[in-house]
Formats: structure tokens, C-alpha cells, sequence
């Protein structure tokens, strides 16, 4: 499941990137990857996942360490709409950077969903 492998990849400081695609599968569940599975990614680099959506449902894309016009753009190509914005200090993340978000990333939420990111 999308939840679990975002964890997963936080841990070994890998970054996901999914994308939604209608299936049979349970909503959340990752139907690929690139690279495959058994393949290496350095620390920090990226994993693309597809992830199985229910008809009218979206993952929610991770916005953490994304600078606002970027996570702007991601929830806006997502499919959907932006929802609270607040500001907090965070002494390890660049100024001008998302540090935190709801939902959280991997969430398989309904399209227009409304995400609040700090």
C-alpha cells in the first residue's frame, strides 16, 4: 500500500512520486515502479509509483521539500484544490520550502480534495 511504502521510502530517504490509475486493485495499492522492484536508488533520489485509484480518486502527492509554487502546481495537477496555507519555522528545511501537509502524502483522497500544507 502507497501509506506504507511512503513511510518506508521516508526511512531510507527516498522520495515517492505517484500517479493515480483507475484498476480493479484496492484503492492504494501500487500496481508499479520505476525502478523495479530490486533495483537501486541512491539516498535522496526518486521512486515513481502508480498507484490504484477508485473511480474519482486521487493519491495526494508529496509536498514536503517543495517550494510553495511547486507544491501549488503538484496539488493542482493532482486534480485537487489547495486548502489551508500556514507558516511555521523549521531550522533544517530551506525558507520558502513545504514542511508538512494534511492529508498526508499517499492518501488516496476524492479528486478536489482540499490539501493544507506548512
Amino acid at each position: 500500500m502507497i501509506a506504507d511504502a511512503t513511510r518506508t521510502a521516508d526511512g531510507l530517504g527516498i522520495t515517492l512520486t505517484s500517479t493515480a490509475e483507475e484498476s480493479d486493485q484496492p484503492v492504494g495499492t501500487i500496481l508499479s515502479q520505476d525502478p523495479p522492484a530490486g533495483g537501486t536508488v541512491k539516498a535522496g533520489g526518486t521512486v515513481n509509483v502508480v498507484v490504484a485509484a477508485g473511480i474519482g480518486t486521487v493519491p495526494v502527492p508529496d509536498l514536503r521539500t517543495l517550494t510553495e509554487q511547486q507544491a501549488v502546481q503538484a496539488i493542482a495537477d493532482a486534480g485537487l484544490s489547495i486548502g489551508l496555507r500556514s507558516e511555521a519555522f523549521a531550522p533544517l528545511a530551506p525558507i520558502g520550502t513545504v514542511i508538512s501537509q494534511s492529508p498526508a502524502a499517499g492518501v488516496v483522497v476524492a479528486k478536489a480534495t482540499a490539501v493544507d500544507y506548512v
